[in-house]
Parts: C-alpha cells; sequence; structure tokens
C-alpha cells in the first residue's frame, strides 16, 4: 500500500529533498550521516522542513541548495564505501498513527536541536530553546513546549537514544539494556513496549558499508 512520502536524504539529520513513493527496498538507503553542518543550512532546514511562509530565497541561497545536492550525493557513495557513519530509517506503522505523527515531530526537534548545539538536550523540555536560537522557528514555540510537556527522551548511548510522548516510564538500567538489546540495531523505528509507543533511534554504524537491497529482493 504505497503512499507518497518526503524522502529525507540528510545531512547529519538535516534535509528534505523530493516527493515520491515509498518502497520497502528504499528504506536502507534512507540513512543518517554524521556531517558537520554550517549555521545556514540550519536555517534553510528549517524553512524547507516547517514549510515556512512565504520563502524568499536569493539566486546564492537556489546554488547553496544545489550544492547540498550534491554533497548528499557524496554522502551516499560515502555510506555505501563504509567511509562515513550511517542508521537505516524504517518508520512502518505500528497502528498507532497519531501517537506516531506526534513522535517524528519530535524527532524533527531533536534533530534540530542537536545540529543547533551539538548535543543532545537533556529533556524535551528544552527544546523550546530552539524558537529563539533558531532564525524563524518562533512560531514553532507553543508546539515546542507542548513536545517538551508530553514527551520523554531516554539516552541510551551519546549518539542513540528512545522518544516516547504517552507517558512511558522506562525501566533501570539493567533492564533498559535488555529491551533496546531485542530491537533492531541499526534501524531508528517505532516499537510498542507493554502498550506504549516508542522511537527507537540506534546509534550510528561505522565502518561498515551500507548495503541498498534491490528492488528485485522486495
Amino acid at each position: 500500500n504505497s503512499r507518497k512520502h518526503w524522502v529525507r536524504v540528510l545531512l547529519n539529520e538535516g534535509f528534505e529533498v523530493r516527493p515520491m513513493k515509498w518502497h520497502r527496498w528504499m528504506w536502507p538507503a534512507i540513512a543518517l550521516a554524521v556531517v558537520a553542518v554550517a549555521y545556514g543550512s540550519l536555517v534553510l532546514y528549517w524553512q524547507f522542513h516547517f514549510k515556512i511562509s512565504p520563502i524568499s530565497l536569493s539566486d546564492q541561497e537556489y546554488a547553496r541548495v544545489a550544492r547540498i545536492g550534491q554533497e548528499v550525493e557524496e554522502v551516499g557513495k560515502g555510506m555505501k564505501a563504509g567511509q562515513v557513519p550511517w542508521r537505516k530509517i524504517d518508520y512502518t506503522s505500528v497502528g498507532l498513527p497519531d501517537k506516531e505523527a506526534k513522535l517524528l515531530k519530535l524527532r524533527e526537534a531533536v534533530n534540530a536541536f542537536q545540529l543547533k548545539f551539538n548535543r543532545l538536550p537533556d529533556s524535551p523540555s528544552e527544546l523550546w530553546e530552539l524558537s529563539r536560537a533558531v532564525p524563524g522557528a518562533e512560531y514553532r514555540q507553543k508546539e515546542l513546549r507542548r513536545l517538551g510537556r508530553d514527551c520523554g527522551l531516554v539516552s541510551v548511548t551519546a549518539d542513540s537514544y528512545i522518544l516516547n510522548c504517552d507517558q512511558w516510564s522506562p525501566p533501570d538500567r539493567v533492564a533498559l539494556d535488555r529491551l533496546v538489546g531485542t530491537f533492531q540495531s541499526d534501524t531508528e523505528r517505532f516499537y510498542l513496549v507493554e502498550s506504549h509507543l516508542i522511537l527507537f533511534v540506534p546509534s550510528f554504524v561505522h565502518e561498515r558499508p551500507l548495503v541498498v537491497a534491490s528492488p528485485s529482493s522486495n
């Protein structure tokens, strides 16, 4: 049951590119790379991703977007060669579309926070700081505060974490590590844990080529 989605090809978890239909064999290709992203690129991310209207870009800014596209191509080649860290994305629904949509909004805000402050937020309550630190993000302040109030972030490692927005209480560290051990270690995806929906974001995979399945293997 193919649906139209925006394919995210991200520089350090950043930019939407073009609309196309999802096919399961494409999931591995949509991987996140650890790439240094300039402050100006962060501004462009918020402009394009959150559809700030109206958008008025100069020729120079459009040229920058074109260069970003070329850099994304290079990042993709680097991931396939095992030279650029990556993680896969599989946002297959587990049957809770409203909760899933809220978690993806939270995930996007955490991405932007990492880009701006070069760290994970200690908790979602810090996300509202984006509305002061990122030009054009002021209009999202209420949403960011709501996410901070309703949601939680549990750190697993320095670059791996779990997001939840339905009052899930994480277990102790031993039980948490055991739970994470049952997840797909290289893929960001939704899981149901004791009737609670979580989004697991794994650590980046280092020094291992990203293998992209062919359409015929679907």
